[in-house]
């Protein structure tokens, strides 16, 4: 912005002047002074804090005053008062005098002045001169760098930056302003004293929330980005709200923007990202990752903010929990453990009328049914559904899970050990451990005959099967879906089951909400099931 001002109220300049640097006080917590007298010619640059005080000052004794302003006092004659007689030879009324020596001083006017007198003459001439010189003063002022009072020539420096005085006088006679008799530039070079300024954090730790596939026990990591914020402490200026900065090249004074006010780089690029911005002296940091980390991994981020350096560690922690399923007996205790790095674990339960959990991961049974156990690390969570059961169910679920994952499947085989279809898993494992055998003690029934005993026994949910029930966590492990190809007449030809075996937690949302599904004796995650399917449950 350049400001040209040559006249100006001096009353209402000095009350903008004082109404602009009264909103900087405070800035600089020992504001210096910085008067500086300038000369003809000069080119000075200074450096000053923001909320520092100046005063320029021209040196008229530097501009050169033209012979003319002299003209008149050399061509004037002498009088009376102009000669005094030295010597009685030199009176006019001494008969002796010389008539023709005293006609030749008549004929030279300036052996009859007084030296001084001319002198002062000149001195007088001089200063009035120069008091009838004009003065501007325009200045490039590019994001208001200083506040500028052209009436008493004062400045308060108020944002970083350059601002670039120029001084320019010209005689009256020069009304077009062709020809300065003065000129003059000082630039005031502004920046922020950081000589107290620290971090609220000199090091950051971001957790990652663990994300499981189902029967996998280690996790992968997803790349969402962890919000947070550093603050700017003991510093005396407000530095731009959102600015912003993608590796800009640092105070380029000439083209000054926010943007460079501050530079930030970071190591482990190829694995992370990290991007900052700052407004109202906070920094706001977005820290993700790039791929999936396993191990731990340390970025240091380095941020120059107004000439000074700050090194930020930023450790990235993925973290693990011992169980993200558990089959619990009701009145039973079980303990998860979470590789925190030594961070505090905040734990709670979606339904502490289910399971109960301490401070210590302790989770404890409490009635027949479902929720999950939560435990935050800093930014990060971690999620284990819990399963309250009872005993007899519990080894249903569990056998039916270890006949899915050990035996071989096979139709022809499956009244072998070893071997099981989907109607043999389910007779199998309620025959092993509930003494339970849907009507058919020695041999293992079909689909359709299990599911005619639920329903003949009243032991059908009623509804059936629906998605929305599995965020409620409405089934429990034991329990039967059968699949059949006629949905009108579901009982016409069901032709598979499945055994629920309980819910486990494969993540939980940025927003501490957890993502949940069923677990199945012999499937894994994602098994489809129509919806309003029959669901059996064989005991309570």
């Amino acid at each position: 912005m350049k400001i040209l001002q040559r006249t100006f109220p001096a009353h209402m300049a000095a009350f903008l002047f004082l109404l602009t640097a009264s909103l900087f006080v405070g800035q600089h917590a020992q504001a210096a002074t910085h008067d500086i007298t300038i000369k003809n010619g000069d080119n000075l640059t200074i450096s000053v804090f923001t909320g520092d005080t100046g005063m320029i000052t021209t040196d008229l004794t530097t501009i050169t005053i033209p012979d003319s302003v002299y003209s008149d006092i050399d061509s004037e004659p002498a009088t009376d008062e102009d000669i005094t007689p030295s010597t009685p030879e030199d009176d006019p009324s001494n008969p002796g005098t010389n008539d023709s020596e005293t006609k030749d001083s008549e004929d030279d006017p300036s052996e009859n002045k007084d030296p001084a007198a001319i002198e002062k003459a000149r001195q007088e001439a001089a200063q009035k001169y120069l008091e009838s010189l004009r003065f501007d003063y325009s200045y490039d002022n590019h994001n208001n760098t200083i506040a500028f009072d052209t009436t008493n020539h004062s400045f308060t420096a108020q944002n970083p930056g350059n601002a670039t005085i120029t001084i320019r006088a010209y005689s009256p006679e020069d009304s077009w302003d062709y020809s300065p008799v003065f000129t003059a530039t000082v630039t005031i070079t502004v920046t922020v004293d950081m000589a107290n300024v620290t971090l609220s954090e000199n090091a950051y730790t971001v957790y990652l929330s663990p994300m499981y596939y189902y029967g996998k026990k280690k996790p992968y990591y997803n790349s969402s980005d962890t919000d947070f914020q550093i603050a700017v402490q003991n510093c005396p200026y407000v530095f731009y709200p959102n600015a912003t900065n993608s590796y800009s090249s640092y105070y380029d004074y000439d083209d000054y923007d926010e943007n460079d006010m501050f530079q930030y780089n970071y190591t482990q690029s190829s694995k992370v990202s990290i991007q900052v911005s700052l407004s109202n002296n906070i920094f706001n940091i977005s820290a993700g990752t790039n791929t999936d980390i396993r191990k731990t991994v340390t970025s240091i981020l380095t941020i120059t903010l107004s000439g000074k350096t700050f090194q930020i560690p930023v450790t990235f922690v993925p973290v693990t929990i011992s169980d993200h399923s558990c089959l619990l007996v009701k009145g039973k205790k079980q303990t998860l453990k979470v590789n925190s790095n030594g961070a505090p674990i905040q734990w709670t339960s979606t339904n502490p009328k289910v399971a109960t959990v301490n401070a210590n991961g302790v989770v404890k049974g409490k009635k027949i049914g479902n929720c999950v156990i939560i435990g935050k690390i800093g930014n990060a969570y971690v999620g284990c559904a819990v399963s309250v059961t009872t005993a007899k169910l519990k080894k249903v679920a569990t056998y039916a899970t270890y006949m899915g994952t050990h035996w071989k499947y096979s139709q022809a085989l499956r009244t072998k050990n070893g071997y099981y279809d989907c109607s043999a898993l389910v007779w199998k494992a309620y025959k092993k451990h509930a003494n339970f055998t849907f009507g058919s003690p020695g041999y293992p029934s079909v689909a359709l005959s299990e599911a005619k005993w639920c329903n003949a026994h009243k032991r059908m949910i009623k509804g059936g099967f629906r998605y929305k029930k599995i965020r409620k966590m409405y089934y429990n492990p034991g329990d039967l879906i059968f699949k059949s190809s006629n949905m009108k007449q579901k009982y016409a030809d069901i032709y598979h089951v499945e055994m629920i075996t309980g819910y486990y937690c494969y993540g939980v949302s940025p927003e501490g909400k957890p993502y949940i599904d069923l677990t199945w004796g012999a499937r894994g995650p994602g098994y489809g099931v129509e919806e309003r399917s029959l669901v059996g449950r064989p005991l309570k």
